[in-house]
């Protein structure tokens, strides 16, 4: 990206009071993440049976659960488990998805028509139920969601990553590199791949928040993150038997849930209006 283009795209950005809240909500959420125990006010995994069930106030900010455990700061723990979790699942599915769909895209022939296929074949099922019928197949855990997760997340960026090589291999750098005798794998690494960042990050930054929904949604379902674990899902699962009597118990993860997926929603929104040609 040019000096000029990275300007407009810091004027779009701060010129749209939607864009910065949801970069300082990123940004706070990766702090939180990062550092837990600079905002956390009491340990997440202690046990205080005689204040369980505590309304919000000075001494627990956001109340308290069933085991008397401070939700505030079960929340403020639970980043590391939501956010950066989220983080490998989109890095390692972007990673494996890339690499299918450059080699599609670049050798063509029955290579791509097989990866390809292999591509609509996980595309076919919805994703929540693929995820969930694969977790209880390899045992529950944190751990296996994080991989079926990644398993069923590269397709989508196999599709991304195939369209543009497509287009990419038809430039004129491309074959003059291939006229020299450039090497294959030098020509995709160097060429190709720089050249299909943009649409890469427009769609991982997007796929944030569909990661974090579908990690709370297996979560709530017990098949993620199990007890004592904060996990922001399954605090709210844990939460709904008791919503009428201690709604805070469940409100207030998801409302997190909501805000942290909604802010990666707005950044993705922004980040395609900036990196899409036609728009700057």
């Amino acid at each position: 990206m040019s000096t000029n283009r990275r300007f407009a795209a810091l004027r779009k950005i701060t010129s749209n009071w939607l864009a910065l809240a949801g970069c300082g909500i990123i940004l706070l959420a990766l702090l939180l993440a990062l550092v837990p125990g600079l905002f956390a006010t009491h340990d997440p995994y202690v046990l205080d049976l005689p204040n369980r069930l505590q309304p919000p106030g000075s001494e627990h900010l956001l109340g308290t659960d069933d085991f008397g455990r401070d939700v505030y700061s079960r929340i403020v723990y639970g980043a590391q488990y939501s956010i950066l979790t989220a983080l490998l699942v989109v890095g390692a599915g972007m990673g494996l998805g890339c690499l299918v769909g450059l080699i599609a895209g670049y050798v063509g022939g029955w290579p791509d028509e097989i990866l390809m296929r292999a591509t609509d074949v996980v595309l076919a099922f919805p994703a929540v139920l693929l995820a969930m019928v694969v977790v209880a197949a390899i045992g529950r855990g944190l751990t296996n969601t994080v991989i079926t997760l990644i398993l069923i997340s590269w397709p989508e960026y196999a599709r991304v990553m195939r369209a543009q090589t497509l287009v990419a291999v038809q430039q004129e750098y491309v074959l003059a590199a291939r006229a020299i005798g450039v090497p294959a794998w030098q020509i995709m690494w160097r060429h190709i791949v720089p050249n299909t960042l943009s649409a890469l990050i427009v769609q991982a930054t997007l796929n944030l928040g569909v990661a974090i929904l579908s990690l709370a949604a297996l979560g709530f379902l017990g098949l993620g993150a199990q007890s004592p674990q904060p996990e922001w899902g399954l605090m709210v699962s844990s939460g709904r038997n008791y919503f009428l009597d201690a709604w805070w118990y469940p409100v207030f993860p998801g409302l997190a849930i909501a805000i942290v997926t909604l802010a990666f929603n707005i950044l993705g929104d922004t980040l395609r209006d900036i990196l899409d040609p036609l728009n700057t």
